[in-house]
């Protein structure tokens, strides 16, 4: 038979066996509780996601939809304009024209986001006026008097929630 290099000491020897990983009978035991280690951490890591996954709640739930969706946004109108400014330089994020706080219903409805630079959205509390106005010339003025007049409440569940996730998830991976 060919030579082996021992998994543990790192000797070189030949096999008595086909299959044979360690050079001797200490060398196997090592092995073989190394092995038993990597396979018990690979178990425990399975089952701390599991408990982590269990332990979230709807509102933890939300707020990892909010990064996916924000992300897909942010990849939808990548190369566009700053809708309230039109500047194409600095840090952009996914700028909501009814905000989050005054109309949560629309916080996921894509027609009330776009891509916005940072000083409008953070610093010009969105620039809403020329905010607008662009979103008329984006997405027209039957769709934006939609956004401005709707006001039915939403709820999700957590089932709803994270399908949401999945779907944006897809989104992103096909923009």
């Amino acid at each position: 038979m060919k030579q082996k290099t021992c998994k543990v000491c790192k000797i070189k020897f030949i096999p008595t066996q086909f299959a044979q990983v360690a050079c001797n009978y200490k060398c196997a035991i090592i092995h073989a509780k190394d092995l038993k280690k990597k396979k018990s951490v690979s178990v425990w890591k399975k089952e701390k996601s599991a408990l982590k996954e269990s332990l979230l709640t709807k509102k933890d739930y939300l707020n990892i939809l909010q990064k996916v969706f924000n992300t897909y946004i942010r990849q939808r109108d990548k190369g566009r304009p700053c809708i309230s400014c039109g500047t194409l330089t600095g840090q952009m994020h996914a700028g909501h024209y009814r905000s989050v706080g005054s109309a949560p219903h629309l916080r996921f409805n894509e027609n009330n986001v776009h891509v916005q630079c940072a000083t409008c959205n953070n610093f010009l509390h969105g620039n809403l006026i020329n905010y607008r106005r662009n979103l008329v010339q984006k997405i027209g003025i039957g769709k934006t008097e939609y956004i401005e007049n709707y006001n039915e409440t939403v709820k999700y569940s957590i089932d709803e929630v994270k399908d949401l996730i999945k779907l944006y998830k897809q989104k992103i991976k096909d923009v």
